[in-house]
C-alpha cells in the first residue's frame, strides 16, 4: 500500500484564498480515497488546531475521526514530529507489528482507532524498517521512476500560482540537515510523459 504526506507547513506563506484552496484540495483527496478500491494512506502533518486549513476542514461532516476509517490520517504536529517518532517506533512491539502484516491492506483496522477530534493527532504511521521518506519538488535534480511500498511520499501543502519559488526543496533540505530523518527528495517524471 502506498502511503503518502501532505505536509501544511507551509500555511503562513499562503493567502487566505490559497488557503482555502488547499483545505478543497485536501477534501478532494479524501473523497477520492474514500472511493477508491484500493485506497493509499494519507497522512496530513502541521494541521494544528485553529489554523485556516483545518478550520475549512471542520466544517465538512465527520472530519477528522470518521476519515480515518478510510486511511486518511491527520496530526497537529510537524512532518519532522510525526515521522520522527513513528520511524524511533519501528519494531518496538513486534506482537503489534505482526498484528499489522496481517491486516496489510485493510482499511479501518486497529491502527484507526487512537483518533482524537480535540487535538487532531490520530494514531502515528505504522511503518516497516528501512522505511524511506521522499519529498516530492519539481526543484530536486533526481526523477522519481518508480512507486516502493515501503517510502513515505511527501507532497508540500503549497497553493501559491508559482509564487513561493523553491519553497518545497528549500523545507526538505531543512529537514534533511536539521533533523535526523532519511528524507530524500525527487521530482514526478512529467516532462518525460506529458507534452506541455
Amino acid at each position: 500500500i502506498i502511503r503518502v504526506c501532505f505536509d501544511c507547513n507551509f500555511e503562513d506563506q499562503m493567502t487566505w484564498k490559497e488557503v482555502n484552496s488547499l483545505s478543497l484540495q485536501l477534501r478532494y483527496t479524501y473523497a477520492m480515497n474514500r472511493r477508491s478500491p484500493k485506497p493509499v494512506h494519507i497522512d496530513v502533518c502541521s494541521l494544528k488546531s485553529g489554523c485556516d486549513t483545518r478550520k475549512h476542514m471542520e466544517k465538512v461532516d465527520g472530519f477528522p475521526d470518521s476519515w480515518a476509517n478510510r486511511a486518511y490520517h491527520c496530526h497537529e504536529g510537524s512532518l519532522e514530529e510525526v515521522f520522527g517518532e513513528a520511524l524511533s517506533n519501528i519494531g518496538k512491539n513486534k506482537d503489534e507489528d505482526k498484528q499489522e502484516d496481517n491486516e496489510e491492506g485493510q482499511i479501518g483496522s486497529k491502527e484507526d482507532s487512537g483518533s482524537s477530534k480535540d487535538n487532531c493527532r490520530q494514531s502515528l504511521p505504522k511503518l516497516r524498517p528501512n522505511h524511506q521518506l521522499v519529498y516530492l519538488t519539481g526543484d530536486s535534480e533526481e526523477t522519481l521512476s518508480t512507486l516502493d511500498n515501503n517510502t513515505t511520499y511527501i507532497i508540500g501543502g503549497i497553493v501559491d500560482r508559482n509564487r513561493l519559488k523553491r519553497a518545497a526543496i528549500d523545507r526538505a533540505e531543512a529537514i534533511a540537515s536539521n533533523s535526523t530523518l532519511p528524507i530524500k527528495t525527487a521530482r514526478l517524471p512529467l516532462n518525460e510523459h506529458l507534452d506541455f
